[in-house]
């Protein structure tokens, strides 16, 4: 069977713009994982989650929201990362390339949505500030790198493309704030955080 960085090379030169040049597709996602790792470790500083949390009425603990945005979400990007840019599903020899075209729908698809949904739609409300709104433009750069490079995989299997796009952006246009409402109906209540006045102190307590 062909070794990992050679099935890698296969991959990556059936969906992308470049040949089999398993070096970029290596590199690529190491800058996707990192830059995933930077805008969650942003997220963890600004405890995005009693950001979330102060705008649905509840207090949001460090001890749920830290696994679960921040470690739980980050390793799931980074495996995604993995299956869509490295090919993983390749690995074992199998042609199922369609599967890391699903992936990187997936990514461009909670990139953009990530983007737009945790981030810029809120700071234009008047949540401010938003943890993890610097690092949006990276974000929304690499969406954008990533259909210009895997365009010929997400063209020729766009039946797993677009799918994988739609669960991407549902991850944090749906699941994501279904989670929080599912929270605030289970969780003691408290006054909402009112769009353009600052967080409210309760939701800052430790």
């Amino acid at each position: 069977m062909p070794d990992v960085w050679t099935l890698t090379g296969n991959y990556f030169a059936s969906v992308s713009v470049f040949g089999k040049v398993p070096i970029i597709a290596v590199l690529l996602a190491i800058i996707d994982m990192t830059l995933t790792l930077v805008h969650a470790d942003m997220e963890r500083r600004g405890r995005l989650w009693r950001y979330f949390g102060a705008i649905y009425g509840f207090h949001f603990s460090n001890r749920l929201g830290l696994p679960v945005f921040f470690v739980l979400l980050t390793l799931a990007l980074w495996v995604v990362a993995i299956v869509g840019i490295l090919g993983a599903c390749t690995w074992n020899g199998s042609r199922t390339e369609q599967w890391g075209v699903a992936a990187v729908g997936l990514l461009i698809g909670g990139r953009l949505a990530d983007s737009w949904k945790s981030h810029i739609e809120l700071s234009l409300k008047g949540y401010r500030p938003n943890p993890g709104l610097a690092s949006v433009p990276l974000y929304i750069a690499e969406a954008v790198v990533l259909v210009v490079i895997f365009a010929p995989g997400l063209i020729h299997d766009w039946f797993f493309a677009i799918p994988g796009f739609a669960v991407g952006v549902g991850v944090f246009w749906l699941l994501v704030p279904m989670f929080l409402r599912l929270l605030a109906a289970v969780l003691p209540r408290h006054q909402p955080w009112i769009a353009g006045q600052p967080m409210p102190n309760w939701a800052r307590e430790h």
